[in-house]
């Protein structure tokens, strides 16, 4: 499943790291950039704004705020 995040902070960044774990592909989103670069990954795409973040995930959209 490939899932995105709008806000990486301690609780979102967390939740995206356990998708992850889990097998998913992750697309996040936060309004500071250098946040959602530092978990680029193999796993993990970070998206510089929200049409971005749209634009990346395969329909039905499934973003978790």
């Amino acid at each position: 499943m490939h899932v995105g995040f709008i806000g990486l902070g301690r609780m979102g960044s967390n939740l995206a790291q356990s998708a992850i774990s889990k097998g998913h592909t992750v697309t996040g989103y936060d309004r500071d950039s250098g946040v959602a670069k530092r978990h680029a990954g193999p796993r993990f795409s970070p998206a510089a704004t929200l049409d971005a973040l749209v634009e990346h995930l395969p329909a039905p959209r499934t973003v978790i705020l």
